[in-house]
């Protein structure tokens, strides 16, 4: 994110009548280049509930911009989240905003970023994309997207995410396989494959239901300035469509 900025050489400086003015020009350059971190990875959280988060919503692509803090004494990082929508598909006036939530899927964690759209035909064409991206280099990044879910003759949510990753549904099991799908966007041959998805089309559930819910890690080096991105759309066409994120944790150099 830093600029290009030209060092004027040490005889340079020397020919110079003004000595003090190149100093200065010098020193504000400095927190630029701050961001090449070689302190040991720590623990960052980028916290709905207790972290700074603003949108600017001005333009087509709507820009979230959130503050993830580490350890005290640590330099915070900054994550953005870049939301842009195609076809028929309109987000809600509180899409990609902070959404106050007692136990938003069943986590004890509160808040969570909304994603809701109001209007919207079936179908990939008719999508948001989100773009997630850190203005340092990030290891072992995790969060859960909370409240996959569909209604009848209704909406049905469709989820895909790039990128190497692993991925939990929580419940799982014999009897249960609520959220089905590896989040990959290929065809949906079994219940295995393709965009995460509910079971069935009638499962609409509680913000505070765990059943919608898929816990995401990337174990690798997400690159800084690097976007992993996240398509969410619908099979069937509908209204009022909603998911959520919750906290985000990651490693990262501490600066």
């Amino acid at each position: 994110m830093s600029a290009t900025l030209a060092r004027p050489t040490r005889r340079t400086l020397v020919r110079s009548a003004a000595w003090t003015v190149p100093v200065v020009a010098i020193g504000a350059a400095a927190p630029a280049f701050a961001l090449t971190c070689t302190g040991a990875a720590e623990g960052f959280s980028l916290n709905w509930t207790s972290n700074t988060y603003t949108v600017d919503k001005s333009l087509p692509v709507h820009v979230g911009k959130g503050i993830a803090t580490g350890p005290t004494g640590s330099q915070s990082i900054e994550v953005t989240f870049r939301s842009s929508v195609f076809g028929t598909t309109t987000r809600a006036g509180d899409s990609m905003t902070v959404v106050a939530q007692d136990n938003l899927g069943g986590l004890g964690i509160g808040r969570g970023l909304q994603l809701r759209h109001i209007n919207f035909n079936g179908g990939f064409g008719n999508r948001e994309v989100v773009q997630i991206s850190f203005a340092r280099a990030i290891t072992g990044l995790s969060f859960t997207l909370t409240d996959i879910d569909s209604v009848d003759n209704g909406f049905y949510d469709r989820i895909t995410l790039d990128g190497t990753r692993n991925f939990t549904v929580t419940p799982r099991n014999s009897t249960s396989n609520y959220v089905r799908g590896n989040g990959l966007d290929v065809p949906e041959t079994n219940n295995a494959v393709g965009p995460w998805r509910q079971r069935n089309d009638d499962s609409s559930l509680d913000l505070d239901s765990n059943r919608g819910n898929v816990t995401v890690t990337y174990p690798g080096t997400i690159a800084k300035d690097t976007p992993i991105t996240l398509n969410y759309w619908s099979s069937n066409a509908g209204t009022n469509q909603q998911v959520f994120f919750s906290n985000l944790t990651f490693m990262s150099a501490s600066c």
